[in-house]
C-alpha cells in the first residue's frame, strides 16, 4: 500500500533512510559523512507533513515501511519538480513498488501543474538509470552535481 507519511512513521522512515544511506555510501560515494546523513534525515522529517511543496510517500507491507519516495516542487521554476529519492528495502525490490511510488509522486506533482520532473542519480548506479528510463525519463540538459547524472520526465 502506498500512502502519505505521518509523524507516526518517523522512526520507520529514518531506519529505512539509514539503509539507503549505507547502500549509497558503500556502493557509490564513500565520501558521504554522518553530518550529511543527519542533514538528509532532517529534510525527511520536515517532509513527513507534506508541507511547503514537498512530499514523502511510503510503501507498506503488513504495516511495515518497505520504501519511500520524496520530492519537491522547485521554488523558482514552479513548473519543475525534483524527484529526490526512491528507495525500496532490498527484500522488496523488483516487485513494482518503486513504480507504484513514482505513480503516487506523479499524481502529487500534477496538482501543482508541473511540466517537468528531474532526478539525479549517481553515474555508476546503472540500476537507477535503467529504472528511471523504464519509467519514461530521458537525458536532461540541466547540469548535475559531481558524480551524478540527471534525467528528466516530460509525460505529465
Amino acid at each position: 500500500m502506498i500512502r502519505n507519511s505521518t509523524f507516526e512513521d518517523e522512526s520507520a522512515i529514518l531506519k529505512l533512510d539509514d539503509e539507503f544511506f549505507d547502500y549509497t555510501r558503500n556502493k557509490f560515494d564513500d565520501s558521504l559523512t554522518e553530518f550529511q546523513k543527519l542533514q538528509i534525515q532532517n529534510i525527511l522529517i520536515a517532509r513527513i507533513s507534506n508541507l511547503n511543496s514537498t512530499c514523502l510517500f511510503i510503501a507498506e507491507d503488513k504495516n511495515i515501511v518497505v520504501g519511500f519516495v520524496t520530492g519537491k516542487i522547485r521554488t523558482v521554476d514552479k513548473d519543475k519538480a525534483d524527484l529526490n529519492n526512491i528507495f525500496i528495502t532490498e527484500h522488496y525490490r523488483s516487485q513494482g513498488i518503486g513504480a507504484d511510488l513514482f505513480e503516487k509522486f506523479l499524481d502529487w506533482v500534477k496538482t501543482y501543474k508541473v511540466k517537468m520532473i528531474l532526478v539525479e542519480y549517481y553515474i555508476d548506479d546503472i540500476d537507477a538509470k535503467n529504472f528511471y528510463k523504464k519509467l519514461g525519463f530521458k537525458e536532461s540538459k540541466e547540469v548535475a552535481r559531481n558524480k551524478h547524472e540527471k534525467l528528466e520526465f516530460l509525460r505529465i
